[in-house]
């Protein structure tokens, strides 16, 4: 039976900051036991909830030599989801009100912890094949394996595996405290090892000695070897290739069960999942003060506010993917356009023209006139709606300057067309021709024809006329 201890600074149900917890809390119980032995080790923090800490026993103490620091170290044990949890107890690094202070307290914590799990191991009579590091906070334990423990007997078989979780965290400070802190030789801080741009880097020191890399996905694990997605690291990476693996994280099947989920508010299956997901985004939408609306497209994010985690794309392309969904208006523009496309071009000017009065009255009352005279014919409307839905720019998710300006140009465009429609009336009306009418309706029919026709087109292939 292989033996397999997962080392990490926080595991689910115990101590969470992120989805690190998540895969050492969840990865473990999904092993075959028949075949594995895995467990946990971890830091028992003064800020854990007191229900996990009345479930803790403890197993042992004794000290480690941490340069010229003499520490405590407390052994405690537990089993949660059939597999046994160790934490690391010692007050005056574990304290505190979060897992993470400041990284001068960090990379002494975590540099006592990387120590104190490998001087651990014989008082737990658990010799393991592999210890499985995760992240920056164990960069140090696959350093001290392979330098302060090489030479003894029993570590010799142990191998390590880092998983890189987040790069560009990395447990970076000065080489001096570092060196003073770890006790290593000064032979260990050059830069084919754990120095970084002037630094002691605990993340590099886990790439450089483990025996093999992973991280959470093949995608991430190509975009950590290229010099956009490396944090400084990418060299190193690439050096490693043949022995860095991308490996998709897995889910919690039983936590994030939909079927019983807590944290939903209504629960669903493979049968009725369409009809859950609408009562829980309608339930969302008022608990938020939102509209209740069925088809109003509602985007939700759990996640930290980083570049990271893509919310600069997310605002990059914000208006082109609205503009995309304005789908329906665009069809409904196209069609009120091809209405007034055919209404013009079948229109006979022996029955559209009325009979010209004698009296030519103002410019604005003409004006006037013709504005009124325009909104009241239904067509006229469908016009403008078809264009504006068609071709405007004033888009939702733009700048309120950007979009005062579109309102602007739409109205001005709108007063232009009417003094326009005014200043020809006034200049042609005792000149009216009905066959030059004739075939200008039949041209600007025609037009408006083309443009919406061109206009559904573009919708349907989901692109934009503007």
């Amino acid at each position: 039976m292989k033996k397999i201890l997962f080392a990490a600074s926080e595991a689910v149900p115990f101590m969470k900051t992120g989805g690190l917890a998540d895969v050492t809390g969840s990865l473990p119980k999904y092993f075959d036991k028949k075949n594995y032995d895995v467990r946990v080790i971890l830091p028992k923090y003064v800020c854990m909830e007191e229900r996990w800490k009345g479930q803790l026993h403890f197993l042992c103490h004794f000290y480690v030599n941490l340069s010229w620091r003499k520490q405590y170290v407390g052994i405690f044990e537990t089993t949660y989801d059939g597999i046994t949890y160790y934490l690391v107890d010692n007050e005056f690094y574990f304290a505190g009100n979060a897992p993470y202070n400041n990284i001068y307290e960090d990379v002494e914590k975590f540099a006592f912890f990387s120590k104190a799990v490998l001087e651990a191991l014989p008082y737990l009579d658990f010799c393991p094949d592999i210890i499985h590091c995760h992240d920056w906070q164990t960069g140090l334990l696959p350093v001290f394996l392979r330098t302060l423990y090489g030479d003894e007997e029993y570590y010799t078989g142990i191998k390590t595996v880092f998983s890189i979780h987040n790069l560009k965290f990395q447990g970076r400070w000065s080489l001096p405290a570092v060196m003073d802190i770890t006790g290593l030789p000064e032979q260990i801080f050059t830069a084919d090892k754990l120095e970084s741009y002037g630094e002691a880097n605990y993340l590099k020191g886990g790439i450089v000695y483990a025996d093999a890399v992973t991280t959470v996905s093949e995608t991430y694990a190509r975009e950590i070897t290229t010099e956009q997605g490396g944090e400084g690291l990418d060299g190193l990476l690439r050096a490693r290739k043949n022995d860095l693996y991308g490996i998709l994280n897995g889910l919690d099947y039983e936590e994030y069960d939909p079927q019983k989920d807590g944290y939903i508010y209504n629960h669903f299956n493979e049968q009725n999942f369409q009809e859950g997901k609408k009562l829980n985004k309608a339930r969302l939408q008022k608990e938020l003060g939102l509209p209740v609306k069925e088809n109003t497209m509602l985007i939700g994010i759990v996640s930290r506010m980083t570049s990271q985690k893509g919310f600069d794309l997310v605002a990059y392309i914000m208006d082109e993917f609205l503009a995309k969904n304005q789908v329906l208006l665009q069809i409904v523009g196209s069609v009120m356009l091809l209405m007034f496309g055919i209404y013009t071009f079948r229109s006979n000017p022996v029955h559209s023209i009325r009979p010209v009065s004698s009296t030519p009255g103002s410019y604005l009352h003409n004006f006037v006139t013709a504005f009124f005279v325009t909104f009241s014919n239904p067509l006229i409307i469908f016009l403008f709606i078809g264009l504006f839905a068609r071709f405007s720019f004033v888009m939702p998710g733009s700048p309120i300057g950007f979009q005062l300006v579109g309102y602007l140009a739409i109205v001005l465009g709108a007063l232009l067309w009417w003094f326009g429609i005014t200043y020809f009336v006034n200049k042609v009306r005792t000149r009216f021709n009905l066959r030059g009418i004739w075939i200008l309706n039949r041209v600007i029919g025609i037009v408006v024809m083309l443009i919406s026709v061109a206009g559904f087109i573009y919708t349907i292939l989901g692109k934009t006329m503007y």
